[in-house]
């Protein structure tokens, strides 16, 4: 891993949303925003800023789904 990634994922992952939403990304595939919301208890407007934080982590699928990047993959090892 290198460095800017690590330094990038230490600062996402200070927070417990970021912790949260990555986890669940992992553990359930790819799912809408609606059902990210719900799932973390979140209005539209966290949820966009949880997504747009966590952009470099996450991939939009063509049914536009949330799902996670290779870097957040990646990210997936020091949460568990």
């Amino acid at each position: 891993m290198s460095s800017d990634l690590v330094v990038s994922l230490r600062e996402i992952l200070k927070n417990q949303t970021n912790r949260e939403l990555i986890i669940l990304l992992n553990d359930k595939g790819a799912l809408s925003s609606d059902v990210l919301m719900v799932s973390l208890n979140m209005t539209p407007r966290m949820m966009a800023y949880e997504l747009k934080v966590l952009d470099e982590f996450l991939i939009k699928t063509d049914n536009d789904k949330y799902a996670l990047s290779e870097k957040g993959k990646q990210a997936i090892y020091p949460v568990k």
